[in-house]
């Protein structure tokens, strides 16, 4: 059986591991479909800002509605 700390290291390590998989998947998309060619980190930016505010609007309605999770 593993320890706690095991398991939330790993949950840990995945949930960075898609982040930095969506900062590489909006890095290449958007700046094939942008008029306007940006350097990597803005897309990067970009990636962590959209989940920060998808998370703070999911904990939101958490708190709004508890039953819906």
């Amino acid at each position: 059986m593993r320890s706690t700390t095991t398991i939330t290291t790993y949950t840990s390590c995945l949930r960075w591991g898609k982040e930095i998989g969506k900062a590489a998947i909006y890095s290449v998309f958007l700046r094939r479909i942008s008029d306007k060619t940006r350097p990597v980190w803005v897309y990067v930016i970009y990636a962590l800002v959209a989940n920060a505010a998808s998370f703070a609007a999911g904990m939101g309605i958490a708190h709004a509605v508890p039953g819906i999770f």
